[in-house]
């Protein structure tokens, strides 16, 4: 087991409506499961956001978390050739994006 602090990584994304289905479609068949083959990487949440409830909230309408071993994960093989080499699917899906961020974070040990 890794001594070295755990880490999320964070990625918001804008997707029009008219593409959800198949962007769901892709995040769900083709995206999750490449990056869960990759050492390191533990659990994806994925998460919509809650319409008309709060302010700001439509612009970057999905967020996806992956709990990662430790920051190494991003600098594994698998994951870095695969981020290297979009599929055909990827990259429509990448045309149909309006727009995300990614946000890297490494925990902070607490005590108790």
């Amino acid at each position: 087991m890794s001594t070295k602090p755990r880490a999320i990584m964070a990625v918001t994304m804008a997707v029009e409506p008219e593409h959800d289905e198949e962007f769901n479609r892709w995040y769900n068949e083709e995206h999750v499961p490449e990056r869960l083959e990759c050492p390191g990487f533990l659990v994806a949440r994925r998460f919509k956001a809650v319409e008309g409830e709060f302010e700001h909230q439509e612009a970057l309408n999905y967020l996806a978390i992956y709990e990662l071993e430790s920051l190494d994960t991003l600098k594994g093989e698998l994951y870095t050739t695969r981020a290297a080499n979009h599929t055909e699917w990827t990259k429509r899906i990448g045309r149909l994006r309006l727009g995300g961020q990614r946000y890297v974070y490494e925990e902070i040990p607490t005590t108790s």
